[in-house]
Parts: structure tokens; C-alpha cells; sequence
């Protein structure tokens, strides 16, 4: 049981902890009524010094630079379109040798052609002629029926006064008999003229049709004729040459091939990072493209004229974005 001088200690601690506290708090709150409100401080810019340059408007034509293999742009392969034996070949009929326009570079044998031709003229002579004949029987089959028409009216009068006198007693029947055979036999011949008069155009058409068909012969042999020379269609560079003096060809085969010389092409390998420049402006609402797709190569191919320019085995190509002749593919 605790005793009263034992109390004393702790309630003089207690007061006294108290009253420490009591005077701090008095003086916090005394300190933040008696505090002077901060300073305000002026904002100064500080500035740096720069040099002004003054920019004038500028045309600028975007460009991108692309490498590749020079190519012509029009190729010619010549195709044996007959078969026969090279008789004529051009003077110096070799690769690299530039050939002008028109330009007879090789022939082959035209004999068996030639032949054949005048084989289907003269088959064509011959179908004419029998069509004029033809017609010619037409003709003189016309003219005789007109003739026998008017020899058959006049037996049936002779027929019809033979009988009236036979009726009457002044003829005998023989007479008759003799007027009715002159009249069956002209008309026999006019039936012969009329049958023929009908066969006749038959046969025309069908000997008409015959000439249309080795007509169109002769036009067949004229064009294989004409496929026995082998022409340049244009000026070029001869790049193979596959056929010799003497050689026997076939329908089909590779004899030569040529390269025009006019124009060439360039197909051109072309970052497709560096054509950004040749893009119009992106509108604001237009999403960007994907990293990723702005890597790789394109194609880009352009012509040059050799006349204007040289184009030697490899070239360079610039493509610019107000140049038409550049087609770039992406």
C-alpha cells in the first residue's frame, strides 16, 4: 500500500511535464501571431543574346539517288517464221554492230515458196477460165431456148391446123402423127434448155467459191514468201546473232535479237527512308507510317535518251520530284 510522501514525486513529474508543454504551446502560438508575412520577390527575365539571320523563300526540288543496270527500253527478237536453208545474210552480221532501220539481215530460201505460188495462180487461172466458160453456156443456153420457145408455139399451130383439117377430111392421120412428134421434140428441147439454164448458175457458185479459196492460197504463199526476209523494224544493237550462211532453220527459232538505241532504262534500287522528301505534306490528321516500314529498298526506273546523253553499262539515277520520266515503284 502506497503512502502519501510516495505520491508526491510522480504528481510534482506529471505538473511539471504538463506545464512545459502548456509554455510550448503558448509560444508556437505566440511566435505564428508575431510572424512577418515573406518577401515577395520581383520575377527578372534573363535573356540570352542570339544572332537574327533573316530567311528568304527558296525553291528546293527534293531528290533521291538510286543505282542500277543500264537496260534498252525496246527489244527485238527475230523468230524463223519458215523453214528452209539462210541463202543471204547482211554484211558483217555479227553481235555488237549497230543495224539501221529497214535493213535486210538475213533471207531464206524463197524456191519452195516461189513454187507453191505460182502453183495456186495458175489453179486460179484455171477456175476463171472455167467460170467464163460457165458463163458463156449461160449465155448460149438463154439465147437457144428463146429460139426453141418460139420453134415449139410454132409446131403447136401447125399441130392445131392438122387436126382441124383431119377433122375436116382434107388431112390424112399421118399428118397428125408427124405434128404431134415435131411438137414433143421441141418441147424436149426447151426442157433441155431450161434444166441447163438452172444447173449452170449451181455450178458457178461452186466454181466461184473454189476461186475464193485459191485466192486465198495466193495470199498465203505471198506472205510466206514475204516471211523468208528477216528486216530490222527499227535502229538497234545487234546483242545475239544465231544464224549463219547455209544454215537450215525451222519455224520458231531464235535467229536474232536486237536492242534499240534510241532510249534506255535505268531500274534503279532506291532507299525508301530517303523518299519521304518526294511525299507531299502529311495532313495533321494523318497518322505517321510505321518505323518499321520506312526500311528496305524500291525500284525506281528512268529513261535517258542516248542521243542527248551517254548511258554506260551502269548508271546512276536521280530521281526528282517534279521529273515526270522517273516511276518509282514502292
Amino acid at each position: 500500500m502506497s503512502t502519501p510522501s510516495n505520491d508526491k514525486p510522480l504528481f510534482r513529474s506529471v505538473a511539471t511535464f504538463v506545464a512545459f508543454v502548456l509554455v510550448g504551446v503558448g509560444v508556437y502560438a505566440w511566435l505564428q501571431a508575431t510572424r512577418a508575412a515573406p518577401r515577395q520577390r520581383t520575377a527578372v527575365e534573363q535573356g540570352r543574346p542570339v544572332r537574327v539571320l533573316e530567311l528568304a523563300p527558296l525553291e528546293v526540288v527534293p531528290r533521291v539517288v538510286g543505282y542500277g543496270a543500264v537496260e534498252a527500253q525496246r527489244e527485238w527478237q527475230a523468230l524463223a517464221q519458215v523453214s528452209g536453208t539462210v541463202v543471204e545474210v547482211a554484211d558483217r552480221l555479227e553481235p555488237g554492230r549497230i543495224v539501221q532501220e529497214g535493213t535486210v539481215l538475213l533471207k531464206i530460201d524463197p524456191g519452195s515458196y516461189a513454187i507453191e505460188q505460182g502453183r495456186s495462180e495458175a489453179v486460179v487461172k484455171a477456175v476463171r477460165a472455167q467460170i467464163a466458160e460457165i458463163k458463156a453456156r449461160e449465155a448460149s443456153a438463154a439465147s437457144n431456148l428463146k429460139i426453141d420457145e418460139r420453134s415449139l408455139e410454132l409446131a403447136r399451130g401447125e399441130l392445131e391446123r392438122v387436126r382441124s383439117l383431119y377433122e375436116q377430111g382434107a388431112a390424112p392421120l399421118t399428118d397428125v402423127e408427124v405434128a404431134e412428134k415435131a411438137v414433143i421434140v421441141a418441147e424436149k428441147t426447151v426442157q433441155t434448155f431450161r434444166n441447163t439454164l438452172g444447173e449452170l448458175p449451181a455450178t458457178r457458185r461452186v466454181l466461184e467459191a473454189q476461186l475464193e479459196q485459191q485466192q486465198a492460197g495466193v495470199a498465203t504463199t505471198k506472205l510466206e514468201l514475204a516471211k523468208t526476209e528477216i528486216v530490222a523494224p527499227f535502229t538497234m544493237r545487234l546483242r545475239e546473232v544465231n544464224a549463219a550462211l547455209e544454215q537450215v532453220v525451222t519455224g520458231g527459232q531464235a535467229l536474232i535479237v536486237g536492242d534499240g538505241i534510241d532510249v534506255f532504262e535505268i531500274p534503279a534500287q532506291v532507299p525508301v527512308g530517303s523518299l519521304g522528301s518526294l511525299l507531299p505534306p502529311r495532313k495533321p490528321d494523318e497518322p505517321r507510317p510505321e518505323p518499321g516500314r520506312r526500311r528496305g529498298w524500291s525500284r525506281s526506273r528512268r529513261s535517258c535518251a542516248s542521243r542527248a546523253r551517254g548511258c554506260s553499262g551502269r548508271g546512276r539515277a536521280s530521281s526528282a520530284g517534279s521529273a515526270g520520266s522517273t516511276r518509282t515503284r514502292g
